[in-house]
């Protein structure tokens, strides 16, 4: 992920760089090289007063979580920003645009009140986030953006303006000795209708493993509701001119009913989503499976080169951690042989 955000800074788009390396603290929030990363970004792009929130974010994680402090390197690069001329200021403010895929995981809260329940509360909500934040096309705000949230109650209206997201994840969680259950919604912002609700029990007697698993399940649940509820609105309000969005919301939609036309259609919008931005990771996912579909079922008179390109486009980013369970299970099988 950190290698995406170089990238990104190297063909001068900070935002993106900012975006992605956010992402990679909601799965470690306690990476420092990433905490530090994120504060040159900010101070680079002119916003000094984000730059130094987020040391605070990073010093405070750091010593709740570790009881350290920061290292040499990240203390030298503070105090370079806090003697930059006071003339630097930041951008204006100015309510941010909610991208496509964005969404924000509001703190859950433990039903019962009780302090030891919201303190697992707190952690499903920190756990979501990083599981959410595995799926490269969403964007999750972080744990810092969202923190503020915990005592505030702001409308739909204000979440959207400050966050700049479309969507929100909100939830609870109620214990009963080794029985939690887990209540979990997503609504879109704009419409301000709920798109999906689940509730989940479970026995965590396997501890973190198995609220891992859990988390793991939610995200993985929530996610198909959301591009399903995408593709809806590219339906019935299709914009003037085909955009990455739309193509997008096509292949999502071609991935979810496997066939040799649907699979040679959604390699198709691979190629044009990657012409346009060539480091989406999710779409060189999806450009692996369609290889590995076409291995699976024979629909390529040359399986072992069809695995070859699978896996070659799975490489390309950090993609290839969502396509690896087929992977492992085709050789696990002995279907086929890598000659690659």
């Amino acid at each position: 992920m950190r290698r995406l955000a170089q990238l990104h800074i190297q063909a001068g788009d900070r935002e993106a760089a900012i975006a992605v390396t956010q992402r990679q603290l909601a799965r470690d929030e306690l990476d420092e090289t990433t905490h530090r990363l994120l504060i040159r970004l900010y101070a680079e792009k002119g916003d000094r007063a984000q730059a130094l929130l987020q040391f605070r974010v990073c010093a405070e994680t750091l010593k709740q979580q570790l009881d350290i402090e920061p290292d040499g390197e990240t203390l030298k690069l503070v105090d370079e920003i806090k003697s930059k001329s006071s003339d630097l200021q930041p951008e204006p403010a100015v309510a941010k645009k909610a991208a496509t895929l964005s969404l924000a995981v509001l703190p859950f809260d433990g039903v019962s009140g009780n302090e030891q329940e919201q303190r697992f509360a707190d952690a499903v909500t920190r756990d979501l986030m990083t599981e959410l934040g595995r799926f490269p096309a969403l964007e999750v705000a972080g744990a810092m953006a969202i923190h503020s949230y915990k005592s505030r109650n702001v409308s739909p209206s204000e979440l959207r303006t400050e966050l700049g997201v479309r969507f929100v994840v909100e939830g609870g969680v109620e214990t009963e000795g080794s029985q939690t259950r887990i209540t979990v919604q997503l609504s879109n912002l704009e419409t301000l209708r709920q798109i999906w609700a689940r509730r989940y029990a479970a026995n965590l007697t396997g501890g973190l493993q198995s609220r891992d698993e859990l988390l793991a399940t939610i995200a993985g649940n929530l996610y198909p509701p959301l591009m399903a509820h995408l593709r809806k609105e590219t339906l019935y309000h299709p914009p003037s001119d085909a955009s990455s969005t739309e193509l997008y919301a096509q292949l999502f939609h071609l991935s979810n009913f496997p066939s040799q036309a649907t699979q040679e259609a959604a390699r198709e919008q691979c190629f044009k989503l990657i012409a346009a931005d060539p480091l989406h990771a999710q779409v060189y996912e999806s450009l692996s499976w369609t290889y590995l579909h076409d291995a699976i079922n024979a629909w390529h008179p040359n399986p072992a080169e069809r695995l070859r390109r699978a896996r070659e486009a799975a490489f390309v980013t950090d993609g290839f951690s969502a396509v690896h369970p087929a992977w492992r299970s085709l050789h696990a099988a002995g279907s086929f042989h890598d000659r690659g």
